[in-house]
This record gives C-alpha cells, structure tokens and sequence, in this order.
C-alpha cells in the first residue's frame, strides 16, 4: 500500500512540474507575441505617419497656385 502512495504521490509531483513548465512555456510564447505585435504596431505608426506627413506636404502645394505637387507630373507643352 505504501509503494502504490508514494508511487502515486510520484506521478501527482510530476504532473504537477509538467503543468508548471507549460504555464512557463506559455508565458513565454505570449510575451513573445505580445512584443512581436507590439513592434509591428510600432512600424504601421511610422508608415502612417509618413504617409500622412506626405498628404500634408500635397495639400500644401494643392493650396499655393502655381506651383506643382514635387510628385506631380510636369504640365503639358502648349
């Protein structure tokens, strides 16, 4: 009866250690993705931003006459 105790009590202190390293595990791969998704917000902020400063500069050339956006096409010869 005792060896099937202590084998028993064994198997629960294993478990136990296997339940822990996966709570460990997933900890880890969580952080990870968390820092991952972090990042890539981090890069579509900066590629907003610049695209937005870009549409400013646009507007501010739309808004003084005669001159062109410095990406718009050159006017037509006539």
């Amino acid at each position: 009866m005792d060896g099937s105790r202590a084998k028993l009590q064994q198997e629960l202190d294993e478990a136990k250690q296997q339940l822990s390293q996966l709570r460990a595990d997933s900890s880890a791969q969580w952080q990870k993705a968390k820092q991952d998704l972090d990042q890539r917000i981090a890069e579509l902020g900066r590629e907003l931003n610049q695209s937005l400063g870009h549409a400013g500069e646009k507007v501010e050339h739309a808004l003084k006459p005669g001159e062109p956006a410095p990406d718009a096409p050159p006017p037509p010869a006539q």
